[in-house]
């Protein structure tokens, strides 16, 4: 999801799910960020990211929560 507040500031949202048994068990990826637009060309985010991962296979198993803040710089083209 995106949602411009204003001309130049923006709310990113992203929820990724996945797995359901065809390549791990369960996954998914959450992501919010607030934007800002600095010209027609560049706009940059801040943000918070949390991936999951559930998964198992020939007695490996592998079941991690991993999350921290994202920053990201975005040239439009």
């Amino acid at each position: 999801m995106h949602y411009d507040f204003t001309p130049k500031w923006f709310l990113d949202t992203m929820v990724d799910i996945g797995g359901f048994g065809v390549s791990s068990h369960f996954t998914t990826q959450d992501t919010i960020a607030v934007g800002y637009n600095w010209n027609d060309k560049i706009s940059s985010t801040l943000g918070y990211r949390v991936l999951y991962t559930d998964y198992s296979k020939n007695g490996f198993s592998y079941e991690v929560t991993q999350h921290g803040i994202i920053s990201s710089l975005i040239i439009h083209f």
